[in-house]
């Protein structure tokens, strides 16, 4: 499936392939560049916040190469969990790092989400707190009725 996929992207001249799926319950963009490295980021589809991003050295060349590269983004895809808490996605075996955000919680400025109240970092526009799941099911502060987007 990946090698005719990588086969039909490059007889297109594509650099990247930018796909738009739902991961933990959020609306995300995923975009895999292979240009040049392997590069693969998940952004917001409603704040384009990027809420994953890997970069790695070494080019990739070859729709065998491409290949790989599609299959290595799905491998990650499926080892992704949203933080909620710190707002991205984390590798599942970065349970340290969760760790480590729990143990120096007081470093970072957090609150609980204004609608749903569970904790997040996540400030909007308007300076109220409000996590991603929360921001995607509205376009305007559930607080102070500020337009979000505009």
């Amino acid at each position: 499936m990946e090698i005719e996929l990588a086969v039909d992207l490059l007889e297109k001249n594509e650099k990247y392939l930018e796909i738009e799926l739902i991961l933990d319950e959020l609306n995300v963009i995923v975009h895999l560049d292979f240009s040049k490295n392997y590069s693969l980021w998940i952004k917001s589809a409603d704040t384009s916040d990027i809420l994953y991003k890997v970069e790695e050295e070494g080019g990739i060349d070859g729709p065998e190469a491409v290949a790989m590269a599609i299959k290595k983004m799905r491998k990650t895809l499926d080892q992704l969990y949203y933080y909620k808490p710190i707002g991205k996605y984390l590798l599942k075996k970065e349970k340290r790092t969760v760790l480590i955000s729990k143990l120096f919680k007081k470093f970072f400025d957090t609150d609980k989400c204004c609608v749903c109240f569970e904790e997040t970092s996540v400030i909007i526009t308007c300076y109220h707190y409000c996590c991603h799941k929360c921001i995607e099911k509205t376009k305007f502060c559930p607080i102070c009725g500020q337009d979000l987007y505009g």
